[in-house]
């Protein structure tokens, strides 16, 4: 989830620190998870003697509502050519490890190395998107949370050779038959109902809920709310069978009759909408990628829904 949310207050099972080689407190999200955690996160800090770039360590939370503190060492930006990518994407990946091994099902992350360790944050939000998500499709459940910085940033859509052609069809209103009033062909439309649809697409594909909730971008209980929906449920989120839809890979005329099974449509007048039909009609389904495309533009994350709430100060 894309949170804008000072970590340092939240109840959650790890957050994450974007730290410096030597693990000592610094400015920005650094120094306030110091500040918080009281003395003996330094001590325990000072105990590992420093943390290669691109690597994490884990301590207890002290004093801050998180149990742990993973502290991320990300590299400073110097250009592009230095490695940086990797190592920026070796940090988070790290913490992630180390949160599975602690049994840290929820985590929350700041923007690793956008502070002042100057990497650019539109390419900082790519390689945390790609890195989280990533990981997620060949882990076990767990939460992620990423805050951005600062508050209201939306990061440019890093895929350079579809850039120009999104921004086109969205200032169009999504010029394409998806939108149209015609109904979609009779075979295309589910003939049962829409949660025994989903969940034969899911033996089809042999894939575990786990599985299928990280492609989609989904916690399992969301996900079982949509296969199995309790008596008297309501009709799930738009936006969570939008990411199904991507995560099975099934097509635009697919996607709308999914969406027509349960009395919705695509909605040209929806940025969220518009972007997940662009990018239907290049045979692209990854719902992270998706996903970053429609935030950057104004429109929502696919899946699990963003919270915005507060702001956070510069992280390093």
């Amino acid at each position: 989830m894309i949170v804008n949310e000072d970590i340092t207050q939240i109840k959650i099972d790890a957050i994450v620190n974007a730290a410096n080689p030597e693990l000592v407190s610094g400015g920005g999200v650094c120094g306030q998870i110091f500040a918080k955690a009281g003395k003996l996160l330094a001590k325990d800090c000072a105990a590992y003697k420093g943390c290669p770039v691109g690597e994490a360590k884990i301590t207890f939370g002290y004093k801050l509502p998180a149990k742990y503190v993973i502290h991320a060492v990300g590299p400073v930006w110097q250009g592009g050519g230095a490695g940086e990518p990797a190592l920026l994407r070796g940090a988070y990946e790290y913490s992630m490890e180390l949160a599975v091994t602690h049994d840290n099902l929820q985590v929350a992350f700041p923007l690793i190395s956008s502070g002042i360790y100057g990497y650019p944050k539109d390419l900082a939000f790519h390689e945390a998107v790609v890195s989280l998500g990533g990981y997620l499709m060949n882990s076990r459940e767990i939460d992620t949370y990423l805050s951005i910085l600062p508050e209201g940033f939306r990061p440019p859509y890093c895929q350079n050779d579809l850039k120009a052609p999104l921004e086109s069809f969205l200032k169009d209103g999504g010029d394409t038959a998806l939108f149209s009033d015609k109904t979609p062909p009779s075979g295309s439309r589910p003939v049962t109902p829409l949660p025994e649809f989903l969940a034969n697409l899911q033996k089809v594909k042999g894939w575990s809920k786990e599985e299928l909730a990280r492609r989609a971008n989904l916690r399992v209980s969301e996900l079982d709310s949509v296969l199995e929906p309790p008596e008297g449920a309501g009709k799930p989120p738009k936006n969570w069978i939008l990411a199904l839809a991507l995560a099975f890979g099934v097509s635009g005329t697919e996607t709308v009759a999914l969406l027509e099974s349960i009395g919705m449509s695509l909605d040209p007048k929806s940025v969220t909408d518009l972007t997940v039909a662009f990018f239907l009609e290049k045979g692209i389904t990854d719902v992270y990628l998706v996903s970053e495309a429609s935030y950057t533009s104004g429109g929502d994350f696919l899946g699990a829904l963003p919270k915005i709430v507060r702001k956070e100060g510069p992280g390093r």
